[in-house]
């Protein structure tokens, strides 16, 4: 009713992705990004309907650009943290993280990402030591990375 609202526009695309429209919730996002290419709040949410639509690398660079403009954006350093993790970049997964945790405490998921990406950089007593973190806080919640993380423990522990 209101397509030049952008206010409107905004609360119509954050309904829409949270009743799980994303490709719907998406393209209102784009259109409000195309006259706001630096605001870091719709690059983020942009980014995560990328990442329910397991468009991860796309995901990944609107991450990246919103972190590059806001620095202070949780949001932005988690859905980076993930989008690295999910497309080899654990590097980029550590500080991501690392800057996160400046604002948020640690849980569960973040500390399996840790896990996981000093496992994959072959730094087995740090990977071992957030395994071993994610469990105490996964409480049975995660069966899925529980069962890896106990794995991967029994190869890192050798």
């Amino acid at each position: 009713a209101h397509p030049a609202d952008q206010s409107i526009t905004r609360m119509l695309a954050e309904v829409m992705s949270q009743a799980g429209d994303y490709a719907g919730s998406d393209k209102l996002y784009t259109a409000l990004l195309a006259a706001n290419p630096e605001d870091a709040d719709l690059l983020v949410a942009h980014g995560q309907n990328l990442v329910h639509e397991a468009q991860l690398p796309q995901a990944f660079a609107v991450f990246d650009k919103a972190t590059r403009i806001d620095e202070a954006n949780v949001d932005g350093w988690s859905g980076l943290a993930f989008a690295a993790s999910h497309t080899g970049r654990p590097d980029v997964t550590l500080h991501a993280l690392a800057m996160r945790s400046r604002s948020l405490p640690e849980n569960a998921s973040t500390l399996f990402l840790w896990a996981t990406a000093y496992d994959a950089l072959h730094q087995k007593a740090q990977a071992a030591a957030y395994y071993h973190r994610f469990l105490d806080a996964a409480a049975g919640k995660y069966p899925n990375q529980e069962w890896q993380a106990r794995q991967r423990l029994q190869i890192l522990e050798k």
